[in-house]
């Protein structure tokens, strides 16, 4: 009797981590299919910039440093947006096949190596865009002008680009940390319920998980 129950238990327990494993999996190849479409759009933007219209009005003869920054900043954009599709392409592929294969486990294991590259090569696509953006708007200021009027407006427009990436990046600090007190509140409670009884003199989990809950449910309303 023990013994049949204690197979029950082991058989659940296997069958829960495979389709943990199999919604992790999941996830990560959503994420590398936005991460795939948003890079398309990158490359979309940086490619106008190679259009015959820009780069004949580029001055180069009166602003030479400053036009192949912008030439150099765009076409990083467009290398590392295109290495981001093609890496990510390639991972989904690899992966999927790799799962279907072998196991979930193992595929899950090595998207998760290589996951950071397509991150790396999508942030720095994103990073050299606004770089080429910026570089553009002080290429098409005439150096020899006493007037600074140009020099200013790229100044403010740099510096509405430097404000608008601190405050995001305020905002995804500030969120990250929220989600991280609460998983730190309510994480792994309900998995640990499967395993093993609560008893029923010590609440205190259940009560601050409960609280977190309600703490997010009066922030949505």
């Amino acid at each position: 009797m023990l013994t049949a129950e204690r197979q029950r238990v082991n058989t659940e327990s296997k069958y829960r981590e495979t389709e943990l494993q199999r919604k992790q999996l999941q996830f990560f190849l959503d994420s590398l299919n936005s991460y795939n479409t948003q890079a398309t759009l990158v490359t979309g933007f940086a490619f106008t910039a190679f259009s015959a219209d820009a780069l004949h009005e580029l001055p180069y003869k009166g602003a030479p440093v400053r036009s192949l920054l912008f030439a150099c900043l765009s076409a990083a954009a467009m290398g590392s947006a295109v290495s981001t599709v093609v890496i990510s392409n390639y991972l989904m592929i690899r992966v999927e096949r790799l799962a279907m294969n072998r196991s979930t486990s193992t595929a899950l294991a090595a998207l998760r190596q290589r996951m950071g590259t397509v991150q790396c090569c999508y942030m720095f696509s994103l990073a050299a865009l606004i770089g080429a953006a910026s570089t553009l708007l002080f290429a098409m200021c005439d150096i020899t002008d006493e007037d600074l009027a140009c020099e200013r407006v790229g100044a403010s427009v740099l510096g509405v680009f430097a404000a608008c990436v601190l405050v995001a990046s305020t905002v995804v600090w500030r969120m990250r940390g929220q989600f991280d007190r609460y998983r730190d509140a309510c994480g792994g409670l309900h998995h640990r319920s499967y395993l093993i009884d609560t008893p029923a003199g010590t609440p205190a989990e259940g009560d601050e998980c409960a609280a977190v809950e309600h703490s997010v449910a009066s922030i949505g309303e």
